[in-house]
């Protein structure tokens, strides 16, 4: 009868050691995650007209510049590998690698080019449960009265006055129409606009055997 027990007691904890648990936090090193469709703006600039006065604009208002609305994450998934220094956007078939570098759970691009300083990209929380993806919408445009030129679209990252000014995409046939300062900015319907939007992200719990 006690040999009987013991058989029993083996079997069950050779079960119990084959179920699906979850792996501990202290030995992951890559983390998934995908968009729970919670974002919010961080911050909204616009240089409008002579002289590139700020202007104060609310997000319904940027938002015909862009033509569309800032709640849709066109990324699946994104997965940030601590052992490798990488992050992955996961798009379709598509998968893009960048290099990064984690402080105090925040997480910064590296390699941006010669000169340029780390690039602020997001906020991991504390159990890595969750991440904070920033991304930035610009809005470019000089028009004066025989030309109209505009650039407009999204990158990652957090930008800064710096950042957007610097940018050179107001080109047409040849000729560069960019501002790098808001005094550059010599006409009533010369624009730049840049908003900072900071979505979240909730961790994908991954399974390992035992």
């Amino acid at each position: 009868m006690k040999q009987k027990s013991i058989f029993l007691l083996a079997v069950i904890l050779l079960i119990s050691c084959q179920k699906e648990e979850p792996v501990s936090p202290a030995s992951e090193k890559m983390y998934s995650y995908v968009y729970n469709g919670a974002y919010s703006i961080s911050d909204i600039h616009l240089y409008a007209g002579q002289k590139g006065e700020i202007k104060t604009v609310t997000e319904t208002e940027v938002q015909k510049f862009f033509l569309a609305s800032f709640d849709h994450l066109g990324i699946q998934k994104i997965i940030i590998d601590l052992e490798k220094d990488s992050l992955y956007e996961v798009s379709s078939n598509l998968k893009q690698a960048y290099k990064i570098a984690v402080k105090n759970d925040s997480v910064f691009y590296l390699n941006r080019g010669e000169g340029k300083q780390p690039l602020f990209g997001g906020v991991l929380n504390g159990d890595r449960d969750s991440y904070s993806y920033c991304q930035c919408f610009y809005f470019y445009r000089y028009q004066d009265e025989y030309t109209r030129v505009t650039s407009s679209g999204s990158v990652l990252g957090y930008l800064t006055y710096e950042d957007n000014f610097a940018m050179e995409n107001l080109k047409y046939i040849g000729e560069d129409y960019s501002f790098t300062s808001p005094e550059e900015m010599k006409n009533k319907n010369d624009a730049v606009c840049w908003v900072n939007v900071q979505y979240r992200l909730n961790k994908v719990q991954n399974k390992v055997r035992r």
